[in-house]
């Protein structure tokens, strides 16, 4: 099993536009990936679940991912979210 912690940036929720890249890019890896926010659990590869956490400006979650490309489905995650502005490095 492979996580990583982030803070959302400032000023930017986790959008339907964000969530639908999440979701398309976590629906080609087999590996299990969930969000977790505020004791919540969701599956990545539905945009309805990922959307129902709420994740809102400047919150902390994680990101785990769980089976045989859990490292490359982390990395590969981690680097969207950075790229759509959503976490800083």
């Amino acid at each position: 099993m492979k996580s990583f912690k982030a803070r959302l940036v400032t000023n930017t929720s986790m959008t339907t536009k964000a969530a639908s890249s999440v979701t398309a890019t976590a629906e080609k890896f087999k590996s299990n990936i969930t969000f977790c926010y505020e004791g919540k659990t969701a599956d990545a590869k539905s945009i309805i679940n990922l959307m129902a956490l709420g994740i809102n400006a400047e919150a902390k979650f994680e990101l785990t991912t769980e089976g045989e490309d859990e490292e490359s489905a982390i990395s590969t995650l981690k680097e969207l979210l950075l790229q759509l502005e959503i976490i800083r490095q």
